[in-house]
């Protein structure tokens, strides 16, 4: 009878979480009692103990409460409890590393500028980074037109007898493949002596 009436309420009592919880609440219950016993027994040793017991316990209680958080994330949809939400926390943090290295000065900021003032690849490649971030397109083309062509590259240097093997520098050979978005990564290497390891070749 009790039984079923908890899955009728279906709450967080049946689930995994709410165990967890239960759990919790038990230890730092344990903890506490602990605590009392070393504080009777006087003196330093005591008191540090006593202070331990009572970090432990803050823990305990704060498991059970990251089970009812969880619970309560996936309750109310949004980013926040997903894979989604923490990649675009991550992002953020990287974006304000990078914001704080160029407001710093210093090096690092320095060569951030340096890059694209200079010209060169290094600049030109930012830049396209940058459109294709922001609109899926190089610098000048029309959004529609996702920037970078998807036509399988010709292999450059020596190519084996089909155009999209390359023959690497260590004598490996390796095998471009399309990837979803225009980059072609080189895959599959049969490696005699060095071999090129993981080139990423941009298709252009």
């Amino acid at each position: 009878m009790q039984a079923d009436r908890k899955v009728r309420k279906a709450g967080r009592e049946v689930t995994q979480e709410g165990r967890k919880g239960r759990q919790a609440k038990r230890q730092e219950r344990q903890a506490g009692k602990k605590a009392g016993k070393a504080g009777r027994q006087n003196g330093r040793k005591g008191r540090q103990a006593k202070r331990q017991e009572r970090q432990a316990g803050k823990k305990a209680g704060k498991a059970g409460k990251a089970g009812r958080q969880k619970g309560r994330k996936g309750r109310e949809g949004g980013r926040e409890g997903t894979q989604e939400g923490r990649k675009g926390r991550q992002r953020g943090r990287e974006r304000k590393k990078a914001g704080k290295a160029g407001r710093e000065g210093g090096n690092a900021g320095r060569q951030a500028g340096k890059a694209g003032r200079e010209g060169g690849n290094a600049g030109r490649q930012r830049v396209r980074e940058k459109c294709l971030r922001k609109n899926g397109s190089y610098r000048h083309q029309p959004q529609n037109y996702q920037g970078i062509s998807r036509q399988p590259i010709r292999a450059r240097g020596r190519g084996g007898a089909d155009k999209n093997v390359i023959i690497t520098e260590g004598g490996g050979r390796q095998f471009i493949r399309e990837t979803d978005w225009g980059y072609v990564g080189i895959i599959n290497t049969d490696r005699r002596g060095s071999g090129g390891g993981g080139m990423i070749i941009v298709c252009d």
